[in-house]
């Protein structure tokens, strides 16, 4: 069977080149190792559509939606008990949708925590990570301990 990762990117920080840039490097990072990797991000933005290949899947929610962080946790629900994900990989604000996910999917993934703006995760999102994946040691500094 073939590893796959659904990626679940920030809400707030979707379409930054920052977010952009770590999205490219950890889809092919994934592929270069044979992985099969989906992205879940509010918005399809056109630089990441444009620069990831062609078998990566990229996942959006309607732009009209009041409440974007339901919306992606519904959509990342329905993508995990329909796919057969091994990974499920949160970024920045993406890290507590893909915790829910996780646990309403009953564990079945390993749960991946990558984040590079603390103030917007609380410490419950990092809860049973299989890895926390920071930039540097001032960032883990700044976790609520």
């Amino acid at each position: 069977m073939k590893k796959s990762a659904l990626i679940v990117t920030s809400i707030r920080n979707c379409t930054s080149a920052q977010e952009t840039l770590r999205i490219q490097d950890t889809v092919a990072a994934l592929r270069r190792n044979g992985w099969a990797v989906d992205v879940l991000t509010p918005v399809a933005s056109p630089i990441l559509a444009a620069t990831l290949a062609h078998d990566v899947r990229v996942f959006t929610v309607p732009r009209f939606l009041p409440c974007r962080k339901l919306a992606m946790f519904l959509r990342g629900v329905a993508l995990a008990t329909g796919g057969n994900y091994t990974v499920l990989h949160g970024m920045d604000e993406g890290v507590g949708i893909a915790r829910a996910i996780y646990r309403v999917t009953l564990s079945r993934f390993a749960y991946i925590a990558e984040i590079h703006h603390p103030e917007s995760i609380d410490r419950l999102s990092l809860e049973r990570a299989s890895a926390v994946i920071v930039p540097d040691e001032d960032t883990l500094s700044r976790f609520p301990v």
